[in-house]
Parts: structure tokens; C-alpha cells; sequence
């Protein structure tokens, strides 16, 4: 997440604040209309360097006529509206999460028929379209709802990586060293895990290590334990547990920080 956080919640209809963080800025976000709310999936947010302006990115389910479908608005930050942009490919929505940004574009997993592709959302023409995954994609592109809870997708040293399960019990880093060059991925690393332990990358650290999250799948049932981190070292495929002191529920995202202001884009700016 870079610079920027969004937040949401629900009071009988649903709202998002935007926040800055490191400055203690935030701002509230506009409801949206009650004729177009249909239960959330996700909330993107990210930066047009054309139009020099911040956008959510909301996608919704809505009833179609054999199945739901995804449909997707955009909120420009200084305005007072959502827009509708139509209908959205199916996001597989956790492990999406707040979506990555790069390169003026929001990207993410998408699950059609069973197979695995990435997808973004190009911020300056609001257009989305597929992005190229790497090829060994094709041979296992059938993964079960556990390998999916293992997906995830972040920024290091400018450069997109994601994480994606070979199968239940071994995980792949890919890194594309060219943006937007389907060859240049290249596998980083493969990551045999422990047994009955299913985790999700969240980052990577100063020193090299990969930091996690934990979940612990039993009985075709994942729970998260929400005291429990881990990080992996490539170096010795070793991994080590991280303990926090947060007591309540919480969900840990990578995160980069920005003196841009709230107040830079024409909006009502409050302080936390």
C-alpha cells in the first residue's frame, strides 16, 4: 500500500475513509447511493499521475441472470459522487485485498472457469485489461480453495512480485523484472512449508526475509491466528515466528509512506 490507506465500514449503508498515515490525515468518503449497494467485495486505491489525482476502485456483486456478477465504480478524491464503470472481472477477492499499485495501475488475481490470471486497472483511461502472468501459470492453472487463500501480490524494489502454490504444500515467489513483459518473470523462490501450515506473503524485508502471514488449515476450514507472524529466510529455507501484542482482530498490509497531503486533493481534511 503505498502512501495512502483506505478504510471502510458499515452503518446501514456503506462508507470509506482515506488516510494518510505518517501526516494523521483523513478524510470521509462519500456513501454510496442505496439503489446501487449490493454487498461489497473490495476497495482499491490508487494514483493517476495524468490527471494528478487519487481513485477508488469499489467492485460489488449484483444478481445477473444465470449468476451474480462483478460490477465496479470509482470515486475521484475532491469529488462527491461514485461513477459506474461497468461490469469487472471476477477478483478473487481474498486475496486480493487492497489490490497492488504500480505503475499507474491497480492489479490483481482473477479466477474464471478455474483458471488462474492477473488483471489491472489502468488509473489514467479507467480501462481494465488483462496483464501477462508468467507461463508456468498454464500447468497448474486448477488450484483448490487453500492454494487460492495463498495468493497475494506486492511491490519490491519497484518491481511487481506474487506469490502463487505449486500446490498445498509448496509455494512460488515470482518477481517481473520488466513492468508489463510477460518473459520477464522470473521465479525467485520456491518455499516447501511446513505441514498444515498455510501462509501468505505480505512483504519483504530489509534483510531479505519474506514476511508472512499464518493461517492454519484443518478440516477444510482456514482460521487466522492473529497472534501469529511469521517470516521466511530464502537463505537458510528456514522461517521463524514474529509475535505482536495486538489483542483484537487485525489484518497486516505492506505499506510505504508519502508526504503527500489530503489537503492536495481539494479535500476536507481531518486529523487524527
Amino acid at each position: 500500500m503505498y502512501g495512502i490507506a483506505s478504510l471502510h465500514g458499515v452503518i446501514v449503508g456503506i462508507f470509506y475513509h482515506v488516510c494518510n498515515p505518517i501526516l494523521g490525515e483523513y478524510t470521509i468518503i462519500p456513501r454510496v447511493r442505496e439503489n446501487t449497494f449490493f454487498p461489497c467485495v473490495d476497495v482499491f486505491l490508487g494514483f493517476s499521475s495524468k490527471t494528478k489525482e487519487f481513485k477508488l476502485l469499489r467492485f460489488f456483486e449484483q444478481r445477473g441472470h444465470n449468476h451474480n456478477i462483478y460490477m465496479a465504480e470509482v470515486h475521484t478524491l475532491g469529488t462527491d459522487s461514485w461513477r459506474s464503470i461497468g461490469e469487472a472481472p471476477n477478483i478473487i477477492h481474498y486475496s486480493a485485498l487492497h489490490g497492488t499499485f504500480l505503475n499507474g495501475a491497480l492489479h490483481w488475481f482473477v479466477v474464471n472457469d478455474d483458471e488462474t490470471s492477473l488483471c489491472c486497472f489502468n488509473l489514467d483511461n479507467e480501462q481494465f485489461q488483462p496483464f501477462p502472468r508468467p507461463s508456468q501459470f498454464a500447468k497448474c492453472s486448477k488450484i483448490s480453495h487453500k492454494m487460492r487463500r495463498m495468493m497475494s501480490m506486492g511491490v519490491v524494489k519497484d518491481q511487481l512480485f506474487l506469490c502463487h502454490p505449486l500446490n498445498n504444500s509448496v509455494l512460488e515467489i515470482w518477481v517481473m523484472g520488466d513492468y508489463g513483459i510477460s518473459e520477464s518473470w522470473t521465479r525467485l523462490h520456491v518455499i516447501d512449508l511446513p505441514i498444515n501450515v498455510t501462509p501468505k506473503a505480505i512483504g519483504f524485508l530489509d534483510n531479505g526475509e519474506i514476511l508472512m502471514s499464518k493461517f492454519f488449515y484443518c478440516q477444510e476450514i482456514l482460521t487466522l491466528n492473529h497472534s501469529d507472524l511469521i517470516s521466511y529466510n530464502p537463505k537458510e529455507g528456514s522461517f521463524r515466528k514474529i509475535t505482536t501484542n495486538m489483542k483484537a482482530e487485525y489484518q497486516i498490509v505492506a505499506y510505504t509512506p508519502s508526504f503527500i497531503s489530503l489537503k492536495d486533493a481539494a479535500v476536507i481534511v481531518n486529523r487524527f
